[in-house]
């Protein structure tokens, strides 16, 4: 005997394809808003390091303010000063770092710290030639240019270094805007093509949805509309009608029985 395809069958394979599309719609719902989420904790941690590294970048600046703005002063007052100066901006950049990684540490930097990494390597050794620019200054015994400009930002290798180090620091800032930008880049176009995605399975669900229905209609309708004709026909003594039903189911099966009783009656 031919293998059928029972009612259940038939409900539990519309069934399973409704379930394919929905979770499908729920698998893009997820996958937008995982996206929206991953990008929003990025963006929060990055507005943080941000907000350190402008304070930072605001220190290194203030290398460059006169020395002896107030008052004429010898050149050890100034070393202290600048040596301060120098202090202070790398606690803020300490502070800045631990924002930093608190960021990898949570997986929401996009290129894993990459560029920021190398900037961080750049200062140290920045902040190495400015100490060692210092350290000769005094070594040299620099008098004649203090007593001409009173001002130990004037020496060349000083000025120099203080210039690369606001230089590396603007190269940070920046650093945090493209990692801003592209994330926000990459979380449009995942919404697009989340968007994309949930409005496809909408339509093919939308058209399933329609098939099953007419299927419905044919598999299990139909065959009790021509099963009920059948029994009144019956009921009303004519026993020469036969119930055609191919459904191949239950329901042709109920038919059948219904044909061979009637043709028992009649014979």
């Amino acid at each position: 005997m031919a293998w059928r395809w029972r009612i259940r069958h038939k409900l539990m394979l519309g069934l399973a394809l409704v379930m394919s599309i929905l979770a499908l719609l729920v698998a893009g719902s997820v996958k937008g808003l995982a996206s929206y989420n991953a990008t929003n904790n990025s963006i929060e941690s990055k507005l943080v390091e941000l907000s350190f590294a402008q304070q930072y970048k605001a220190k290194v600046r203030d290398f460059l303010d006169p020395l002896n703005k107030k008052e004429k002063i010898g050149e050890l007052e100034q070393t202290d000063i600048l040596r301060e100066r120098i202090k202070q901006a790398r606690l803020s950049l300490k502070e800045y770092v631990v924002h930093f990684e608190d960021t990898l540490r949570r997986g929401r930097d996009r290129e894993n710290g990459y560029f920021v990494r190398g900037i961080l390597t750049d200062l140290e050794k920045l902040y190495g030639n400015l100490a060692l620019a210092i350290s000769q200054h005094e070594q040299d015994g620099a008098r004649q240019m203090a007593s001409d400009s009173n001002d130990l930002l004037m020496d060349p290798h000083i000025h120099e270094a203080i210039i690369k180090l606001i230089s590396a620091s603007d190269q940070l800032q920046e650093a945090i805007y493209k990692d801003l930008w592209d994330g926000t880049h990459d979380a449009k176009g995942t919404y697009r093509t989340t968007l994309a995605l949930v409005l496809s399975i909408t339509v093919l669900g939308s058209l399933l949805m329609t098939s099953l229905l007419r299927f419905f209609y044919r598999w299990t309708f139909y065959p009790l509309r021509d099963l009920q004709e059948g029994v009144s026909h019956v009921a009303r003594g004519d026993f020469e009608h036969t119930i055609q039903v191919h459904s191949s189911d239950e329901l042709q099966e109920l038919a059948d029985a219904f044909n061979d009783m009637t043709t028992r009656l009649r014979d």
